[in-house]
C-alpha cells in the first residue's frame, strides 16, 4: 500500500518553483479549470501535465481586497439604511407629488442594486493572490525547492465538515496535518555475493594490456579506470558485479591506486610489469543461478558436435550451467562411447547419458557402411578411458529424457537441440511410466523452458530463400548420406509443430564463419579428447587443424546457457512458424500470433554473409563474432576442475 501524501501546495516565483507544505487541500473550481484545460499560470495554453491546487485561505484573502462590497455586515447596513424610507414613504401610500414618486421610485431602484450585489458570484482572486513571492510568505510555512513536477491528480476532496458560526473576524487556518513517515527503501533486489579473497589468484607484477596482449577490456575506451574505485578490495567488488565471463580478472595500478577491469584473460600473454597485479577470479555461480540443460547431438559425424559437448562440460564447471544428461539421436552405437570420453575427461559420469536405440543408422547391409567421424572410432578405441563404450552401456534415450525431466524444477529445463530430432519425437509421443505419471507432452509442457535448435535456413541471412533436400542435414537425417528411415523422416517436423505452446523455440543457423578450437593446438596437451577429436577430424578431410571447425553447435549450447543476447545475437520473427518439410527443408512464415513462441536467431552481419567468407580472409569479422569465437576458444582452453585439482595450482 502507497503511503499517503502530504497535503502540497506550489507557487510560482522568477527563481523557479517552490512547494509549501502543510496547506489543506482546498481548489479554487476556477483554478481546477483552467488547469484542467491546460493553461499555465500566465493565462497562456501550457502542458496540463501537472493539476496545481490553489489555497481556499487565499481566494478569501482575495475577495477581501476586491472592497467591502462583498462583505455580508455592510450589505445588510445598505438594506436596512434604504428599505425603512421606502415603506414609510411608498408602500400603501398614494402619491400627491410628482416629487415623492421620483424619490420612491430611485429607493426602489437602489434597493435592487444592492440584492443584486448580495447574490452575485465573487469576482477572481486579485494578482495580488497569486503574486507570492518568497518574502511575502508567512513564517509558519516551510518552502523547499520541488524535485520534479507534480504528475499525479489531486485526490479527491475531503468529507463537508459542519459550517462555523458566521463571524466577522478573519478566519483562522487551520494547522497542517501530520506528514506521514517516509516508508523505508526497499532491499536491493539480488546483491552482488560478497567477495571472498580465495576465490582470486593474484598474478604479482602482471600487466595485461588489450588486443591479444593477454586481455580485453571490460569498460570503454581502452585504458579507462573504474571511477571512484582505489582499493584493490572495491575492485574486485566492482568485478564481481558482473557475469564471471564478462568480468574475469582486475588489474590494480598500485601507484596509481586505479582499476581495470578485464575479461578473456590469458595470463600467458601478459607481460611482466612490477606497477601491477594481476587478480584472476576462479569463483563459480551458485548451483541455483546454474541452466538446467539437456545435450541432444548427433556427435558422431562433424567434430563441431565434440566442441559444442566440452564447451558444456566447461559452462558446467564454471557453475553457469547444470548438465542433466547429454542423449545421442544419430543411431550409431559407439557415439554415445565418445560422448562418455568427454564426460569422464572432465570427471562428469555422474551426468546421464542416453542413446536412441531405433533402426535409423543401422538400416544399412552392414556395419562397415555405417557413417561416422573418425574422431569417434579414434576416442572410443584410443587411450581415453570411459565407463561407457557403445549404446548397449547406457538406457534408450527417452527413459533417460523422462528421468532427468521428472526430476528437474517445473518450466526451468533448456534443451540444446544439435542433432536429429529422434530423439525429441520419441519423448513426445511416449506415455506415463514408473518415473511420471505424466506423459511426454504434458512433461515436456510442464518441465522444459527453452529448445535452441541448430537447423535450418532463415530470412536474415537467405531472403526469400530456401534449402534444397541435400542442404540441410539435422533435419533431413542426413539424406545426402543415409537412406532416409521412417523413424527419423519427419521427426522435425513432428518436433516443432507438436512441442507445447508454453516452449519457447529459437532456430540457429548461425556459426560456419566463426571457426573455434583452433587455440586447442597451443593451449592442451595430447591427451586432451576435444584437441584429439578435433586434429583427428581436421587431418581426415585435408584441412589444417590450427583454423579450426565452425561453431554451429558450440553456438547454440553457449545461447542455450547464457541467452541470446549474451552471444551478440537477437532473435526476430515473434508472432510466425517455421514449417519444416518431412524432408528437412523449412520455410519461416511470418506473423503476428501471440501465442506462437518461435523464433530465429539473428548475428550481427546476418544480412552480408555471402560476403564475409572474403571479409574473414582478409582478416575483418563482425566484433559479435569475434566475442563468440573467442568466448568458445576460452572456454575449450580450460583445464577441467579435476585435472586442475589433480595437478594442481599453475
Amino acid at each position: 500500500m502507497k503511503p499517503a501524501r502530504s497535503h502540497q501546495h506550489r507557487l510560482h516565483d522568477d527563481n523557479g518553483v517552490f512547494e509549501l507544505e502543510g496547506l489543506p487541500r482546498a481548489a479554487s473550481p476556477r483554478a481546477s479549470r483552467r488547469k484542467a484545460k491546460g493553461y499555465d499560470e500566465t493565462g497562456l495554453p501550457g502542458e496540463p501535465a501537472s493539476v496545481e491546487l490553489q489555497d481556499s485561505s487565499a481566494d478569501d484573502e482575495a475577495q477581501d481586497l476586491d472592497g467591502a462590497v462583498h462583505d455580508g455586515s455592510m450589505l445588510v447596513f445598505l438594506n436596512g439604511v434604504l428599505q425603512k424610507p421606502f415603506e414609510s414613504l411608498c408602500i400603501s401610500r398614494s402619491f400627491v407629488a410628482a416629487g415623492t414618486f421620483l424619490l420612491c421610485f430611485g429607493l426602489a431602484f437602489a434597493l435592487l442594486g444592492v440584492s443584486r450585489v448580495a447574490h452575485a458570484e465573487p469576482s477572481p482572486p486579485t494578482a495580488r493572490a497569486a503574486a507570492y513571492t518568497r518574502a511575502e510568505m508567512p513564517p509558519p510555512l516551510s518552502v523547499r525547492p520541488m524535485q520534479g513536477p507534480t504528475l499525479s491528480p489531486p485526490p479527491p476532496p475531503p468529507s463537508p465538515s459542519p459550517s462555523p458560526s458566521p463571524s466577522p473576524l478573519p478566519r483562522a487556518r487551520s494547522p497542517p496535518p501530520p506528514r506521514p513517515s517516509p516508508s523505508p527503501p526497499p532491499p536491493p533486489s539480488s546483491p552482488p555475493p560478497p567477495v571472498r579473497e580465495e576465490s582470486w589468484r593474484l598474478h604479482p607484477g602482471r600487466n595485461c594490456w588489450w588486443d591479444g596482449h593477454g586481455a580485453m577490456e571490460v569498460d570503454s575506451p581502452k585504458g579507462t579506470a573504474v571511477a571512484g574505485v582505489h582499493t584493490v578490495h572495491a575492485c574486485k567488488e566492482a568485478c564481481a558485479q558482473e557475469a564471471h565471463y564478462r568480468c574475469e580478472a582486475i588489474l590494480f595500478e598500485k601507484e596509481a591506486a586505479a582499476c581495470f577491469r578485464k575479461r578473456h584473460v590469458d595470463v600467458r600473454l601478459c607481460s611482466n610489469d612490477n606497477r601491477f597485479d594481476l587478480y584472476v577470479r576462479e569463483d563459480a555461480r551458485p548451483p541455483s543461478l546454474a541452466t538446467p540443460l539437456i545435450i541432444d547431438t548427433d556427435l558422431s559425424f562433424d567434430v563441431d558436435d565434440v566442441m559444442a559437448v566440452c564447451v558444456a562440460h566447461a559452462l558446467h564447471d564454471l557453475g553457469e550451467a547444470s548438465l542433466l544428461a547429454i542423449v545421442h539421436d544419430a543411431g550409431y552405437p559407439r557415439g554415445i562411447g565418445a560422448v562418455s570420453v568427454l564426460s569422464h575427461f572432465y570427471a562428469h559420469d555422474d551426468v546421464p547419458l542416453g542413446a536412441y536405440k531405433g533402426e535409423f543408422g543401422l538400416d544399412v547391409e552392414a556395419p562397415s557402411r555405417w557413417k561416422t567421424g573418425d574422431y569417434v572410432p579414434f576416442l572410443t578405441e584410443g587411450l581415453w578411458p570411459s565407463p561407457v563404450r557403445d549404446s548397449t552401456d547406457v538406457p534408450d534415450a527417452v527413459a533417460t529424457y523422462r528421468a532427468a525431466l521428472a526430476a528437474a524444477e517445473d518450466r526451468s529445463v533448456v534443451i540444446a537441440a544439435i542433432g536429429f530430432a529422434t530423439n525429441l519425437a520419441r519423448l513426445l509421443r511416449s506415455a506415463a511410466d514408473d518415473v511420471s505419471p505424466l506423459n511426454g507432452t504434458e512433461l515436456v509442457r510442464q518441465k522444459v523452458r527453452k529448445v535452441v535448435w541448430q537447423g535450418g535456413w532463415y530470412p536474415a541471412r537467405h531472403p526469400g530463400q530456401y534449402p534444397r533436400w541435400d542442404q540441410e542435414f539435422n533435419w533431413g537425417c542426413g539424406a545426402k548420406w543415409y537412406v532416409p528411415h521412417e523413424d527419423c523422416h519427419g521427426s522435425a517436423a513432428f518436433v516443432v509443430d507438436n512441442l507445447p505452446a508454453s516452449v519457447e523455440q529459437i532456430f540457429s543457423e548461425a556459426g560456419f564463419f566463426m571457426p573455434t578450437g583452433g587455440p586447442l593446438l597451443s593451449c592442451a596437451k595430447e591427451d586432451n579428447p576435444c584437441r584429439e577429436a578435433l586434429v583427428t577430424n581436421m587431418e581426415k578431410w585435408g584441412l589444417p587443424a590450427e583454423e579450426g571447425r565452425a561453431s554451429w553447435d558450440a553456438l547454440v549450447v553457449l545461447a542455450a546457457v547464457r541467452g541470446v543476447h549474451e552471444v551478440g545475437a537477437h532473435v526476430e520473427g515473434r508472432g510466425g512458424f517455421n514449417w519444416i518439410d518431412p524432408n528437412g527443408t523449412n520455410i519461416w512464415n511470418g506473423g503476428t500470433d501471440p501465442e506462437r513462441r518461435q523464433q530465429y536467431l539473428v548475428m550481427e552481419g546476418d544480412q552480408h554473409w555471402k560476403l564475409m567468407e572474403d571479409d574473414l580472409k582478409r582478416g575483418i569479422q563482425p566484433q559479435a563474432q569475434l566475442d563468440v569465437q573467442y568466448e568458445v576458444n576460452r572456454l575449450l582452453c580450460r583445464p577441467p576442475v579435476a585435472l586442475k585439482a589433480r595437478v594442481g595450482p599453475g
